[in-house]
């Protein structure tokens, strides 16, 4: 039986190496959950994490990052998934600038994940935009990815909220 695709955003990676004050516990719970989710998921992103993750002014966090994901397969944006991108931004589900999370949520419906892992809780882990998400989707035939955080993707996948 195949695992169930995890679509991953920037904000894993990013927490995953996240040393500021008082973002020890998402930092524990992200490095927990990527041990364990290794062997019940498959991951999956796009070019957009890589762009995302290589940036920063500390270079030796931005290497520390590329290497935690070198394994994960990565996905070229595809005129598909551009265009979806554009569209939640033209119906207002996500924002024009910067566009990554529109890209991020369109890679994950256009390739059928089943969950997309986050952090960000302005713009994707919204449980206000959830419903419009299924809306535009199902208006256009695709997937609805479950938008989850790794502390609610551990407990349980129920609880991601999404349907």
């Amino acid at each position: 039986m195949p695992k169930p695709t995890v679509y991953l955003d920037s904000t894993i990676p990013s927490a995953y190496f996240d040393d500021r004050p008082g973002r020890s516990s998402q930092r524990l719970v992200t490095r927990l959950w990527w041990e364990a989710a290794r062997t019940e998921y498959d991951f999956i992103s796009s070019t957009v994490l890589r762009d995302e993750v290589g940036r920063g002014s500390r270079r030796d966090r931005a290497e520390a990052r590329l290497r935690l994901i070198c394994d994960v397969p990565v996905v070229d944006i595809s005129p598909e998934i551009r265009e979806l991108a554009d569209w939640y931004i033209l119906h207002k589900l996500m924002p024009a600038r910067p566009d990554a999370d529109a890209v991020h949520l369109a890679t994950a419906a256009v390739l059928k994940c089943e969950y997309l892992a986050t952090w960000n809780f302005g713009h994707l882990a919204n449980q206000n935009k959830a419903v419009h998400l299924a809306v535009l989707n199902r208006r256009r035939g695709l997937s609805v990815p479950r938008i989850c955080t790794p502390d609610t993707l551990m407990d349980d996948d129920d609880n991601c909220g999404n349907r």
